[in-house]
């Protein structure tokens, strides 16, 4: 649970105070319901959330009807209702948080994944590059040495010529 996000677990943590409040009172009749609703100080202090933490989460909570609050003399008290039992036995906002978290490291393992793809492509352009360049420089200089290689052979032919014409004539003498 270290990954999780405080907002996720300060949600179930609030949840999980409210449900235990109720806990004991499921099967016993004439509660008096108003006597187990909590305080934002009282849900601090047991869940251990600094107050203005609470109110915030409170106020989430609220939005979504996992809670609800009841005023009295301007207090307000604070009950968990069935959709939050059902959050908190439900996990929901553990799960959420999990979500996230491997949303998180999913998006970062692809970015660098793509990062190191173009890095390679990159460098392989690169290397190639200069294997083209040295290979292109090696091509010229054998283009060189074959205009030499050819610029004998044409001299020796010429030579191989006048030879044989000088022997021919010599033949026939």
């Amino acid at each position: 649970m270290w990954y999780l996000k405080k907002k996720f677990k300060n949600r179930h943590k609030i949840l999980e105070v409210l449900v235990k409040q109720l806990a004991p009172h499921y099967e016993t009749e004439n509660v008096n319901i108003y006597d187990e609703l909590l305080l934002i100080n009282d849900i601090s202090n047991t869940s251990k959330i600094a107050k203005q933490k609470v109110i915030g989460q409170i106020d989430y909570l609220l939005h979504y009807k996992e809670i609800s609050v009841l005023w009295s003399e301007g207090v307000p008290k604070y009950n968990v209702t069935a959709k939050g039992t059902i959050s908190y036995y439900d996990e929901k906002y553990l799960d959420q948080g999990g979500k996230i978290f491997r949303q998180y490291w999913w998006e970062l393992i692809k970015g660098s994944i793509s990062l190191i793809a173009i890095i390679i492509s990159v460098s392989t352009f690169v290397v190639n590059m200069i294997s083209t360049s040295k290979n292109n420089q090696g091509i010229e200089e054998i283009k060189t040495e074959l205009h030499v290689i050819k610029k004998e052979i044409q001299l020796q032919k010429t030579n191989l010529k006048q030879v044989s014409q000088k022997t021919t004539k010599i033949s026939n003498k």
